[in-house]
């Protein structure tokens, strides 16, 4: 439409599913949880887009508006959390504070990103089946950047980054996130399947002997 009243020219259609992407989620800090809780957002398009009126939420009805002008850069990353004071929240570079309205709950919760008329544009609902671990961050692979893609807990994992800001967290907000370690290949690296059990290049002649 062209009456200017939000961030683009369309307000009463919305935004399409996956103009923005959920990609990390921090919902267990070590220690005390108070304060360092975070979920980190990218832009895959090719301009930035002021979030001003969208929202992040959950199924229970938390929801936090921003509800100032704030950008997220094309290609870019922005960072929701429960506080923007990095003395707080333990170093990372949160740009919205959603306060007392959401908490991450553990091991099941769902996070919600809505444009400012409603519209889911990304949806991912967790639960204790998915790669968790105290004190990091869960984090989306980079090759499955994608508002489908991302419903799928195979894609995601223990961050692998590493330690950010004044704790011994791990994650990458505000940052790419490195690659989720290689499952069900024949390398040796830690978690893969050659050192689960026999595979091809363990259990006789191979294409490499």
């Amino acid at each position: 439409d062209d009456d200017d009243t939000g961030p683009d020219d369309d307000d009463s259609a919305g935004f399409d599913e996956g103009t923005l992407i959920i990609t990390e989620i921090h919902f267990d800090p070590s220690g005390d949880d108070d304060g360092r809780e975070w979920v980190e957002v990218y832009n895959p398009g090719a301009a930035a887009l002021d979030l001003q009126f969208w929202s992040l939420a959950d199924f229970a009805g938390q929801t936090a508006v921003v509800g100032q002008p704030l950008s997220i850069a094309a290609g870019g990353y922005f960072v929701f959390g429960t506080s923007t004071d990095q003395g707080f929240n333990g170093g990372a570079p949160v740009d919205f504070a959603w306060g007392p309205n959401i908490t991450l709950d553990q091991p099941d919760d769902e996070v919600v990103l809505l444009d400012p008329s409603g519209n889911a544009v990304d949806v991912v609902v967790y639960n204790g089946n998915w790669p968790v671990a105290p004190g990091a961050s869960l984090s989306l692979d980079p090759g499955a950047f994608d508002a489908s893609a991302n419903d799928d807990f195979a894609v995601w994992c223990v961050s692998p980054a590493l330690a950010y800001g004044s704790t011994s967290d791990l994650g990458s907000p505000g940052a790419d996130n490195p690659p989720c370690p290689a499952t069900g290949d024949d390398d040796d690296s830690v978690g893969d399947d050659d050192d689960a059990g026999p595979d091809d290049d363990d259990a006789g002649p191979d294409d490499d002997d």
